[in-house]
């Protein structure tokens, strides 16, 4: 229904901010002191500096899962996103990202069978301040709307019947990160509190238990802890694990419950095409999910400049 996960990758991805004009520095025979780290700009430096530019695609796919593990259907969603992030100061952040989103599902029901499908647009914006050279805490914002349709196929020879909808969800997401390098190795401890609600009018009432309106909430909390290891100046290989827990969550009319927590492996590497150029890939999976462990994989590119 809500989509919770996301955020963590979100906020990790904003906290890959430059320091000293790379997002985190490849080993070499001379290591950035811990000064250095800390002092983000110097004075003759702007306002706004370390620049960088990302694009991004993402998928996944998901099984859905009643209270006791019977198969009711699945989900599938697909995402490109591009964005624009710099240092500002001497020790804030900040990000914005648009992008657009598209997914589809089926369910199960005793006499029919429900397909949905949506095309979502997104706008997001983050910021933040670092405390300490490996302490930041922020806050991110996202918003999306969407336009769906819901299909509700008879099993019993009658017509089938069609709902239209337009809905919206904003997420609000503070944080506390942890990061910093270890010789070759990198490591970071994402903490975060995710509020997301969603609202949507249907253009058949009659279809959504005589409601033209509807809304959902879930109130979350995260965690997620990374290890990267530099192989070489231009390749990194990282792993993560997450955890999410569901503090209270209303759900909509044609949605299932998520369950009440779950964690989350996940695999990346980087490539450093260019000095000034990355080339990303990753994938993770739901581990303890009774709702169905949904798997995700995604790309993409970030210019510095």
């Amino acid at each position: 229904m809500l989509p919770i996960r996301p955020a963590c990758g979100l906020l990790l991805a904003l906290l890959a901010l430059p320091v000293q004009g790379q997002t985190v520095a490849p080993p070499d025979d001379d290591p950035i002191t811990e000064d250095d780290r800390f002092r983000l700009a110097q004075p003759s430096q702007p306002f706004l500096h370390h620049w960088q530019a990302t694009a991004s695609y993402g998928a996944g796919h998901a099984p859905l899962n009643d209270d006791v593990g019977t198969r009711l259907g699945f989900g599938r969603n697909h995402q490109v996103m591009a964005g624009l992030e710099a240092g500002i100061g001497e020790r804030g952040f900040g990000r914005i990202e648009v992008g657009r989103a598209w997914r589809d599902g089926k369910r199960d029901f005793a006499n029919e069978v429900l397909h949905s499908d949506a095309d979502i647009e997104i706008l997001g914006i983050s910021g933040g301040v670092f405390i300490t050279s490996f302490l930041s805490a922020g806050l991110s914002l996202q918003h999306r709307r969407e336009d769906g349709r819901e299909i509700f196929v008879s099993k019993t020879g009658l017509d089938d019947s069609r709902t239209d909808r337009e809905g919206s969800s904003n997420r609000v997401a503070p944080f506390l990160m942890l990061a910093g390098p270890v010789g070759p190795v990198d490591l970071a401890l994402l903490l975060a509190y995710a509020r997301l609600r969603s609202e949507t009018d249907y253009s058949r009432p009659q279809l959504n238990n005589g409601n033209s309106s509807d809304s959902g909430q879930v109130n979350s909390r995260l965690a997620d802890f990374s290890v990267g290891y530099w192989l070489s100046g231009s390749v990194k290989i990282g792993a993560s694990l997450g955890w999410t827990e569901v503090l209270h969550q209303r759900t909509q009319s044609t949605s299932l419950p998520l369950d009440d927590d779950w964690g989350t492996l996940g695999a990346s590497a980087v490539w450093r095409i260019l000095p000034d150029l990355d080339l990303s890939l990753h994938a993770d999976r739901d581990i303890e999910n009774a709702r169905g462990n949904g798997t995700r994989f995604g790309g993409g590119l970030a210019y510095r400049f």
